[in-house]
């Protein structure tokens, strides 16, 4: 019971973010990502164009503060480095789950991708992964979404350790609250 009280709470409290693809970037910057840990930041470039859901929910858990000091719960050297579990187990998530996105130009598993994590098709929610070799991974391609590639700190997949820490930045979007505003003007909901 008290489990299903917090995947609702979260529910709620991530359902009602705003899609940060509404959000008219200051100066046309364009939304990356920064995955920090403590061996270095891997900046994350994002798929928008071919994977535009998972992008926005993406960033807004990260905007939400939902990936804070959350664990590497899963690395496997030369195939992958998965986090994105509030539980650190591998068998949580946000709450609420999102469709795949495969017929999208990027998605191909190569060194450096981050890709979308489930337990089964349109299942993903919060766990991620980044790719460490394109031989272990290409079984992968057209099942699991890929979002994002890794451009700069491509070294700081393989340093990653299980149980490592990490947090994540959106760049290019000052605040969550800048993005509700401009959200409500753009789309006349105040």
């Amino acid at each position: 019971m008290a489990d299903e009280i917090v995947e609702k709470e979260l529910w709620d409290h991530y359902s009602e973010l705003p899609n940060p693809a509404w959000y008219e970037y200051k100066n046309n910057k364009k939304m990356k990502g920064k995955i920090i840990t403590e061996h270095g930041n891997m900046v994350i470039e994002f798929f928008e164009k071919d994977a535009p859901n998972t992008v926005n929910n993406f960033a807004k858990l990260a905007l939400g503060g939902f990936y804070d000091g959350l664990k590497f719960h899963r690395v496997i050297p030369g195939f992958v480095a998965q986090g994105g579990c509030p539980q650190g187990t591998g068998s949580g998530g946000p709450g609420y789950e999102i469709l795949c996105e495969l017929e999208g130009g990027n998605q191909v598993h190569d060194k450096g991708v981050l890709s979308m994590a489930h337990a089964g098709r349109n299942t993903g929610g919060s766990q991620f992964f980044l790719v460490h070799s394109r031989e272990a991974t290409q079984h992968l391609d057209k099942n699991h979404t890929c979002f994002g590639k890794v451009v700069e700190g491509l070294e700081i997949i393989e340093k990653v350790q299980q149980g490592d820490k990490f947090s994540v930045q959106i760049e290019g979007v000052e605040d969550l609250e800048e993005i509700i505003v401009e959200t409500q003007m753009k789309t006349g909901t105040f």
